[in-house]
């Protein structure tokens, strides 16, 4: 049996998207606009226990459940080329070309964003509006969009392991000068909650406290990225140490306190070691040359790391030495690795906080004030394991980029060969070794970056708990100082 042509419905579907793109505006806010619609409408949807594709409720979805049968094609490839020859409408309209896209995407399993896209960019070259497509709005939404599509499709308790759209190589945006955020897409989940997607990894942000800092980071890193992590640190672990006050080596000395292994893995010699750091860069609001060595900890039945700080104590003998160029440890993500049977959660007494290890999350906090004073409320233990073994990883942010980097450490900020955006490095705000500049969150003042991490307490879980005078005041006098060079 034929199907069922319903060109009327695609044609009122089109007709739609056009007025809200003339609405919103034909630029890359309005484009951004309507696609944001699609995705919350097939987000709902999904949701939904009894579906519907009325033009009322989800004009978006409809049309791209209905497209194959509109437009009589087997196959996506041949569906897009009937539909860029549609009433001629894509030509001219970089926002319905967009939308085009996400609907052969959400219409037809196997679908590739990055390959639809493409194949617009070889087969119809006049479509693309570089501007408009190259937008971060723009590709962020796109990403969104995918995203929505895929996890739509995708059975409740699977949905974790979703994978998202890579639009960091998309053919279609090389050679122009956009933005180097294309590697990386944002948007707000809830009022508690962000989704940053770091070249198709997605990471879920929840806000946990405003005054301590802290978040935690649901899919830091993939399985596959965190056993390649593990494979790579086994043949260099050694003894954990602690730092000796009356030392004057970089040693330290063994102690019960800590009774893991660890060792250092470097981020310009291994490409996914140096993804973890640029993701930690980008979602601080800072650049890749913050970073410290990056610290991978194994520990085996009874192991722990009782309660201490991860800032540097003027009672180091070294303390000036060590903070000389890079000040103090301003941020610490600790990645975990792997499952652990049993025990080995990450705690905090003083905040009475505790994370369960759950491979590929992390958990965010600062160690230092918005007045750049070590934080004594972020005190924190690894509880020691009960069954089985837990690895994990510290990333480590600076208050200061490094000064003196050598080519590797250049390389390793740009992103290093293949790794760069059109527009240079994929890091932060304005990446490699530059200095980011701050951004200021227009409700109350304080520092914003990618986190969300300000004072307005409507974004945090519990409100973010209480906020000092002081605190305020240090955000009103000088925003972050400890991030200043």
């Amino acid at each position: 049996m034929a199907p069922v042509v319903d060109v009327d419905f695609a044609v009122t579907a089109l007709e739609r998207a056009r007025e809200e793109l003339e609405k919103e505006s034909a630029g890359a806010d309005g484009i951004a606009a309507v696609l944001s619609v699609l995705a919350d409408a097939l987000s709902a949807t999904a949701a939904s226990p009894t579906r519907t594709d009325s033009p009322e409720s989800c004009a978006w979805l409809g049309f791209a459940e209905r497209l194959p049968q509109a437009l009589q094609m087997p196959s996506w490839t041949e569906a897009l080329t009937a539909a860029m020859n549609f009433g001629g409408a894509f030509a001219t309209r970089p926002g319905l070309f967009a939308i085009l896209c996400a609907c052969v995407v959400a219409a037809f399993d196997g679908a590739s964003l990055v390959a639809v896209l493409d194949a617009v960019c070889a087969g119809w070259p006049a479509t693309l509006d570089g501007d408009a497509l190259a937008a971060p709005a723009v590709i962020g939404a796109l990403v969104r969009l995918d995203w929505a599509v895929r996890r739509a499709r995708t059975p409740v308790a699977e949905r974790r392991r979703v994978a998202v759209a890579d639009l960091s190589g998309l053919a279609a945006t090389r050679g122009r000068r956009a933005a180097a955020s294309w590697a990386f897409v944002r948007w707000e989940e809830s009022p508690t909650t962000s989704v940053v997607v770091a070249r198709g990894q997605h990471i879920e942000c929840t806000r946990l406290l405003r005054d301590p800092q802290m978040a935690t980071l649901r899919g830091f890193v993939s399985p596959d990225e965190a056993k390649h992590i593990i494979k790579l640190a086994c043949p260099q672990l050694h003894p954990s140490r602690v730092v000796s006050y009356d030392a004057t080596g970089d040693t330290g000395v063994a102690s019960a306190a800590r009774t893991s292994e660890s060792c250092k893995v470097v981020a310009c010699a291994d490409q996914v070691v140096k993804r973890c750091v640029q993701r930690a860069a980008f979602l601080t609001g800072l650049s890749p040359q913050h970073s410290e060595a990056v610290q991978v900890v194994h520990y085996r039945p009874g192991a722990e790391y009782r309660a201490h700080h991860d800032w540097f104590s003027p009672r180091d003998a070294r303390f000036e030495e060590k903070t000389a160029e890079s000040g103090n440890r301003l941020v610490s993500f600790f990645v975990y690795l792997a499952d652990c049977e049993a025990g080995g959660h990450t705690s905090f007494p003083v905040l009475k906080r505790s994370f369960e290890p759950r491979v590929g999350d992390a958990v965010c906090w600062f160690n230092v004030d918005r007045a750049g004073r070590r934080d004594e409320r972020t005190l924190h233990a690894g509880e020691p394991i009960l069954r089985g073994e837990k690895w994990g990883m510290n990333v480590w942010l600076r208050q200061r980029p490094k000064r003196r980097a050598d080519k590797a450490e250049a390389d390793c900020a740009r992103g290093g060969a293949g790794e760069s955006g059109p527009d240079g490095p994929v890091t932060g705000s304005s990446g490699g070794g530059r200095e980011v500049p701050d951004q200021k969150c227009g409700t109350c003042g304080d520092r914003d970056m990618p986190l969300g991490l300000c004072l307005c307490a409507s974004k945090y879980v519990d409100g973010g708990g209480s906020v000092s005078p002081a605190v305020k005041a240090a955000v009103k006098a000088q925003g972050r100082a400890s991030n200043s060079d």
